[in-house]
């Protein structure tokens, strides 16, 4: 599914982000206090029912599946994700994410992102642990997701704590500064580099050689009939 924005999703981010610093508070307590209505409104009427299709539980459960508050989701800043010095860790992705409870237990996550104008469903992730430490999170607290070592981060107060990873080692908190190595590391070690265009094509040879025993063995057989006709004639 390709996943698409609507151009002035971010308006209400930005205006947030500007009243912050005005007020001389820290960008990421603006990040955390800005929910749009549609979004809060498709958590309120929609995240559950959509929790219930996939934790149903016994049927007694169904009906105390229940989705939390909604945060804005976020990933880090490529330049932070190079180690380059930046005042930008993260960015906006345009999703949401809030825990999933089941029968009062932490049962997942529900991920919510806008596609052509309209909140929809993103995806649902089965991680118990993961739901309880995002519920646990002071309110000012960001949720950053970094998929390419299928991680999700706490960072609060210019602190970064680890919420859950099963490649990336527990961290937390420890400051930005110090964890962006660590990260960048990691990142690196896990990034599959795209072959470069008209990279290494070491298979053509054994395709040409296979081509040109299959054509010899063929003109072969050719051969032999025709000499086995010329000795019965």
């Amino acid at each position: 599914m390709t996943r698409t924005s609507r151009p002035g999703g971010r308006r209400p981010l930005l205006v947030a982000v500007l009243l912050a610093a005005l007020l001389g508070l820290p960008p990421t307590t603006a990040h955390a206090a800005t929910v749009p209505d549609d979004v809060t409104e498709w958590f309120t009427e929609v995240a559950a029912a959509t929790a219930t299709a996939v934790w149903p539980g016994p049927d007694d459960v169904g009906s105390r599946v229940s989705a939390g508050e909604p945060r804005p989701l976020y990933q880090w800043s490529e330049e932070f994700r190079s180690g380059a010095a930046t005042d930008e860790p993260v960015t906006a992705v345009e999703e949401w994410i809030a825990p999933v409870t089941s029968a009062g237990e932490p049962a997942g996550v529900v991920v919510a992102w806008r596609h052509e104008g309209e909140i929809a469903l993103a995806y649902t992730e089965e991680d118990a642990a993961l739901a309880a430490a995002i519920a646990g999170l002071p309110g000012a607290a960001l949720v950053v997701h970094e998929p390419v070592i299928g991680a999700h981060f706490a960072v609060d107060d210019g602190t970064v704590s680890t919420l859950r990873s099963s490649t990336f080692p527990s961290t937390g908190p420890l400051p930005l500064a110090d964890f962006q190595p660590v990260l960048t590391e990691r990142v690196a070690e896990m990034s599959v580099p795209d072959e470069p265009e008209g990279g290494s094509r070491w298979w053509l040879p054994a395709v040409w050689v296979a081509l040109g025993g299959l054509v010899l063995a063929g003109l072969a057989l050719v051969a032999a009939a025709a000499w086995r006709r010329r000795g019965h004639a």
